[in-house]
């Protein structure tokens, strides 16, 4: 009996493992947050600044990467900040690491 319920213990143990594990991807996600904006032929630092403040992200790339000055248009409520970031640096690779937001 005590094998039985120790083999049981274990089981279950190695259950709520495997559970936390496959959460940990969606929380993350969830974190990502949505934004909101309306910016209208704006320089790009201003959509930076404009996802930092409502995002606890922080942009990090080369000035020979990304002209600050270059203009952007996005009107979006609620958007996931994966489609806003993909809509704005069109040409540009960008990666989501813990609070940065690395643009190569």
């Amino acid at each position: 009996m005590a094998n039985y319920l120790k083999t049981r213990r274990r089981f279950l143990l190695r259950c709520l493992l495997v559970m936390v594990l496959l959460l940990i991807p969606t929380m993350l996600l969830a974190q990502r947050g949505n934004v909101s904006l309306n910016l209208q032929n704006e320089e790009i630092s201003r959509f930076i600044r404009q996802v930092e403040k409502q995002t606890n992200y922080t942009f990090v790339y080369r000035n020979n990467v990304l002209n600050s000055k270059t203009k952007v248009t996005l009107v979006c409520k609620n958007w996931p900040l994966e489609k806003a970031l993909t809509h704005v640096f069109l040409l540009m690779e960008f990666n989501i690491l813990s609070t940065i937001i690395l643009l190569y």
